[in-house]
């Protein structure tokens, strides 16, 4: 596929004399839901109308479109033909949701839309080693988008990662719960949502926990969600039968994030793990009922917490919109900065001494998940636009830089600074790196 025009070059240091141009190079993210608006935002910003060209490791790639398949569209999205996708076949890779999607998670099929972090890194994880109809599809998903780290190692299984898999973090998410009961308590602890998550005696109702009377239908996201691995995890819990038959998978899960997925009967019921960012987001486009899925569901936290009782998004009469509870933002606001719940102290990754039972648990990374034995071109073009070299004189995206800061405000998230706070972040970058 020939480069029509090629905008702005994201790193404009020539290349030496003997280095390669490729041109036509069209670049495919999929997976969580969480991240698809921001990174709407992020790679329209580094890929224009046009395309743009970049260069890594001293050569040029001429990348002609980037293509940020929602894991909810309707119809049919087209990534188009390169050289690598379908073996450049003619009409390129046709999308379409997969019809599975949000009741179970099915094993990645050719023409299925990832739907969710896990199907995201299941299809590039297919695309390395799988076989048959999995072998002309290098580079048709470049990018997996992803709101949890890494998962254990394999071949072609999917719910695992190759060797090969290199994790870029580039903002900040907090997890929380989200009920538009009236009778639900502003905040909870840990163990007593465990126990509305198994189902236990006791954990059935609001007035037992806080709130009013009334009964307590647990909702979750679809299997192969981040979000809903993140939130098993911070509970303790993980896949089992047991938490299906709490939560039946055929008529409680639903698209994260979408409280208005809810059977509006259910809602005074519902408890619904939550995205403070998405949250954020969405509360910002309120006026916009295509965006604000969140069915009248508002925002809880946890309990105890020092300060903000673990809220994890707060009102900014500043800017006049809701932001995550950074220590700038409590800062701001005249609180003491450790009133911040979400900053990288609060992350298993970012902080050696976090513990499981202390540590404010909702705070994560989110990701974007390359592969670097997969499609070549297609990879290198990606991180030259979204990863970096982790090495303190390495190369940094622009993405990794800080250039999009202000896409992850706008998109409620809480953007990363280049102080190094840890190994992830050798190369000061505004990314942070990890592998499998």
């Amino acid at each position: 596929m020939a480069v029509a025009g090629v905008a702005a070059t994201v790193m404009a240091a020539a290349p030496p004399a003997h280095a390669t141009t490729t041109t036509g190079i069209v670049l495919a993210a999929g997976g969580s839901d969480t991240t698809e608006n921001v990174m709407d935002q992020i790679l329209s910003d580094l890929v224009p109308a046009g395309g743009t060209s970049v260069v890594y490791n001293g050569n040029t790639y001429g990348v002609s479109q980037a293509v940020n398949i929602h894991a909810t569209f309707s119809g049919t999205v087209n990534v188009p033909n390169d050289a690598e996708c379908n073996g450049g076949a003619a009409g390129g890779q046709n999308w379409v949701k997969d019809p599975a999607a949000p009741a179970s998670n099915s094993t990645p099929a050719v023409g299925n839309a990832p739907f969710g972090s896990g199907a995201g890194r299941d299809l590039l994880n297919f695309e390395e080693t799988g076989s048959g109809a999995f072998t002309t599809q290098k580079g048709c998903i470049d990018i997996a988008r992803s709101s949890s780290g890494t998962r254990g190692l394999a071949n072609a299984t999917a719910g695992k990662d190759t060797a090969n898999f290199e994790y870029y973090a580039y903002g900040l998410d907090a997890l929380s719960w989200a009920s538009a009961s009236l009778k639900a308590p502003a905040t909870m602890t840990l163990p007593q949502l465990t126990g509305i998550y198994t189902c236990a005696a006791g954990f059935t109702d609001w007035g037992s926990l806080g709130g009013t009377p009334g009964p307590i239908k647990p909702y979750l996201p679809q299997k192969g969600s981040g979000t809903r691995s993140f939130f098993l995890k911070m509970l303790g819990l993980s896949e089992s039968a047991a938490l299906d038959a709490c939560v039946p998978p055929a008529t409680n899960l639903v698209e994260e994030n979408n409280g208005s997925a809810i059977p509006a009967a259910d809602r005074d019921k519902a408890i619904f793990p939550y995205s403070g960012a998405v949250w954020n987001f969405q509360e910002s486009n309120r006026v916009n009922p295509t965006v604000d899925k969140r069915g009248g569901m508002t925002l809880r936290g946890f309990s105890p917490v020092t300060g903000a009782a673990g809220n994890v998004a707060q009102w900014n009469g500043s800017d006049n919109q809701y932001e995550l509870a950074t220590p700038a933002l409590e800062t701001i606001l005249g609180n003491p900065a450790s009133y911040g719940v979400v900053s990288e102290s609060n992350t298993a990754l970012g902080n050696a001494s976090f513990s499981t039972t202390n540590s404010f648990q909702g705070v994560r990374y989110i990701f974007n998940v390359l592969d670097k034995a997969g499609s070549l071109n297609g990879y290198n073009a990606a991180k030259a636009l979204l990863g970096f070299d982790n090495v303190a004189s390495g190369y940094k995206s622009a993405l990794c830089s800080g250039s999009e800061q202000g896409a992850l405000l706008s998109a409620g998230f809480a953007p990363l600074d280049n102080s190094n706070p840890n190994s992830l972040n050798a190369a000061l970058s505004t990314c942070r790196f990890t592998h499998p």
